[in-house]
């Protein structure tokens, strides 16, 4: 049986989810780095404040994925699954 997935809109509930599924991912492909940590541990700061969004799919109670959309200097948007 399939499970629904939900997209919605970052809570502040979901601050641990987001740290840890980004950092697992980062870590498998990559060395984590000190902005990775900045922005992993203050999304709301380093993404939400400057004008960004962070969505995160939601299956049954639990954050499965996230992904943010930063604001560019030229007036567009970055979408990041990176951060």
């Amino acid at each position: 049986m399939s499970q629904k997935v939900t997209i919605r809109p970052f809570v502040p509930e979901d601050a641990q989810a987001f740290h840890a599924l980004n950092l697992a991912w980062i870590s498998a492909f990559f060395q984590p780095e000190a902005k990775d940590e900045q922005t992993l541990s203050d999304p709301e700061g380093t993404v939400l404040t400057p004008g960004g969004e962070i969505f995160v799919a939601e299956a049954e109670g639990a954050v499965v994925g996230c992904v943010a959309r930063l604001p560019m200097a030229n007036q567009g948007y970055e979408v990041a699954k990176r951060l």
